[in-house]
């Protein structure tokens, strides 16, 4: 098992036009966004003004968008549109499709390519975790991202002080794994799930 603590401030920030984001993490390791070569990237964006936005088009890629501040006004051309606010329900996408956004927010995103499977969902109360294994899975990812406030969560042994910004993230743990506890300080987490198939 591989277990990666990342704070906001040890991500690399970067520009794009209207807004900033940051990475926090990418897979295969030499994947890159710009090349739309990843099978799983975890990342959040922050748009600075109120201009319609042109999301990048990433054919093959499926998309999990939360908002985690402000309000968004999406449209996914010939398919649907929604106005999202923090932490509404998870927007799912094909990475491919005509997506415009419009607002001064920021999100938290999931992108899986092909061959990925996987989810994200908002935990906002103490809870046990129990972790069913998929079966077949040459890689599997389990991730919590500390959305406001603060969070602790405790697995085997050893127990994760996650402030807001933070994420931690669990690689190949089945073997080691089988239950953690979660509890919410006053904040939100976000759940991440991610795995690769065996074919």
């Amino acid at each position: 098992m591989n277990v990666s603590m990342i704070s906001e401030t040890s991500v690399p920030l970067s520009s794009w036009a209207g807004g900033t984001s940051r990475e926090y993490y990418i897979y295969p390791p030499a994947a890159s966004y710009g090349e739309k070569n990843f099978l799983v990237r975890l990342s959040s964006a922050a748009s600075h003004d109120d201009t319609p936005s042109r999301y990048t088009d990433l054919p093959g890629i499926t998309r999990y968008l939360i908002i985690l501040e402000g309000t968004a006004k999406i449209s996914h051309e010939g398919h649907h549109s929604l106005i999202m606010n923090p932490y509404d329900p998870v927007d799912v996408f094909d990475g491919a499709w005509k997506t415009v956004s419009q607002g001064k927010v920021t999100d938290f995103n999931l992108m899986l390519g092909r061959g990925a499977e996987g989810r994200m969902e908002l935990i906002e109360h103490d809870m046990d975790i129990p972790l069913n294994h998929p079966n077949r899975v040459s890689h599997e990812w389990l991730g919590f991202f500390c959305a406001a406030g603060m969070a602790v969560i405790n697995m085997a042994e050893k127990s994760f002080n996650l402030q807001k910004g933070d994420l931690l993230l669990l690689e190949n743990f089945s073997a080691e794994l089988s239950s953690l506890r979660i509890s919410i300080l006053d904040g939100k987490l976000i759940r991440l799930d991610a795995c690769l198939s065996i074919s």
